[in-house]
């Protein structure tokens, strides 16, 4: 039994995931890129003319970064639909990649209409529990007669 649409389908997912992993190459090296001309911009170590060339081409690794992950995005979900003639588990997968795809400009719009960016430092700070409150949560699991060393039942002898 052979699935030609499966695997055709597939090689373009594939290819799509390495797009992607391209993809985050091209921003990290944006962002590297834009740091370094920001810090060569504060220190006037530049002229005005090579600041406008910095900035262009800041700006075209940008522009770089947005292309590939939109052709990877919509390499996935032709490679799903393709995959999805031959197997009905690939139709479930272009679903959750299509809910997730509309979920992500969701939450993009969102945070564009709130106008107020949120730092990588709030978001952290959000996440992470101080000790206290992580042990203060634990004692309300746990019984008091519970051993915290071994994480076992002390004897009732």
């Amino acid at each position: 039994m052979t699935f030609p649409n499966a695997h055709n389908g597939l090689k373009k997912v594939l290819t799509a995931e390495i797009l992607s992993v391209v993809s985050g190459f091209l921003l990290l090296l944006t962002g590297t890129f834009t740091a370094v001309a920001a810090a060569l911009a504060e220190k006037s170590a530049v002229t005005d003319d090579t600041e406008a060339v910095l900035a262009l081409i800041s700006l075209g690794l940008l522009i770089a970064f947005s292309a590939v992950g939109i052709l990877s995005i919509i390499l996935k979900i032709v490679g799903l639909k393709k995959a999805g003639n031959d197997e009905a588990v690939f139709r479930n997968a272009l679903i959750a990649a299509l809910v997730s795809l509309a979920l992500s400009v969701f939450e993009m719009t969102l945070n564009a209409l709130s106008r107020q960016p949120v730092s990588l430092r709030q978001r952290s700070a959000s996440v992470t529990f101080s000790s206290s409150s992580l042990s203060s949560r634990a004692s309300r699991i746990c019984p008091r007669n519970w051993t915290m060393k071994r994480w076992s039942r002390p004897d009732r002898s």
